[in-house]
């Protein structure tokens, strides 16, 4: 099927760049500005589940692409090239927001939340990649970031689950448990990209030379964001009708 194929397919255009900007403002306007009714709404579970499962089976489709397309059935093309285990911040969220969404743990939700509003907003704003909206790796890149994105909102505006002064720190603290110890040593193993940090070539931080520097500039870049995100969401809920 051309649709799963490796190639371009169109050229990018205007619709192809826009596109991903406008369902993100519209989905996300549409949970806030619906909050009430989809919190009230009798099959809010069913709604919540499907939502989930779709984003894990999007995630697992995209493995099953970058298995067989990519890396031609190679586990370590698959594990290590393609650097597919969830360790970046993208794919750690995802799958955080999908488990804080069937068991509403908020503990896992408060983590997660940074690295589910952070990422995908960078992304969005400053990636690209490199296939057109009639290839799937198009509408999993951006569903993918898209899905998160909304999960988070979701579950803080609808499900009114919370965030409290100093939580940025936390979720700080469990990515830099997951970057350093984890992440890092199988980059120097493998030649892996997890986490953009040692081989970092693929990343923005590409234009720093020294990989240390460049790591330093990561670290105060994720804490700096991670406190704004904080900052903007405590004023929201301040100003959302939590009690009603």
């Amino acid at each position: 099927m051309n649709f799963f194929s490796g190639t371009m397919g169109v050229e990018p255009n205007f619709i192809s760049f826009i596109l991903p900007y406008f369902l993100i403002t519209l989905f996300t306007t549409l949970i806030i500005v619906f909050r009430k009714k989809l919190r009230n709404y009798k099959h809010e579970k069913t709604l919540r589940y499907a939502f989930a499962t779709l984003m894990a089976i999007i995630e697992l489709i995209f493995f099953w692409w970058t298995f067989t397309r990519v890396t031609d059935g190679s586990i370590t093309k698959f594990l290590f090239d393609e650097s597919m285990i969830p360790l970046h911040i993208c794919a750690l969220a995802l799958w955080l927001m999908i488990y804080s969404a069937f068991t509403e743990n908020q503990k896992v939700f408060k983590v997660g939340f940074f690295m589910a509003i952070m990422g995908p907003i960078l992304t969005i704003a400053g990636g690209s990649v490199d296939f057109s909206y009639d290839r799937f790796r198009y509408w999993h890149f951006y569903q993918e970031h898209i899905n998160t994105f909304m999960m988070a909102n979701y579950l803080l505006f609808v499900k009114q689950m919370k965030i409290v002064k100093g939580d940025w720190i936390k979720s700080s603290i469990v990515t830099a448990l997951i970057a350093f110890p984890i992440a890092l040593p199988i980059n120097i193993m493998t030649g892996s990209d997890y986490m953009y940090i040692y081989n970092y070539e693929h990343s923005p931080f590409s234009i720093i030379e020294n990989w240390i520097l460049a790591l330093v500039v990561a670290v105060l870049m994720v804490l700096l964001l991670y406190w704004i995100v904080e900052k903007i969401y405590l004023w929201a809920q301040r100003k959302v009708d939590w009690m009603h």
